[in-house]
């Protein structure tokens, strides 16, 4: 373990009984849930476009970022539902008229 976490438990020994307590420690210090919701998000809205359908290889890549984030999003406990409707249509959108949107 490497600080600044190893500093949150220092002095507790290493037994069964103290590992629950270590894990709650560890979680109330670094587990900002909102901040890493919002940062599943951040990344699903600005993920790069693959403008070329036969480029499997960016096509597979793009497929294992989206799955990643999803994922993190319900190991979170975020229901797909309440951000799918708005994440998929930007995923799914042509390029080319983000960039006229936001220009």
């Amino acid at each position: 373990m490497e600080e600044p976490a190893k500093s949150v438990i220092a002095g507790m020994s290493v037994t069964d009984i103290h590992y629950d307590a270590a894990i709650i420690l560890l979680r109330k210090r670094f587990r900002k849930i909102e901040v890493i919701q919002r940062a599943h998000i951040y990344h699903l809205m600005n993920l790069a476009p693959v403008y070329n359908e036969k480029n499997i290889s960016l096509l597979g890549a793009l497929h294992d970022q989206i799955e990643v984030h999803f994922r993190g999003l319900e190991a979170q406990g975020v229901d797909m539902s309440t951000y799918s409707s708005i994440v998929v249509p930007v995923l799914m959108e042509d390029p080319g008229i983000r960039q006229v949107q936001h220009d």
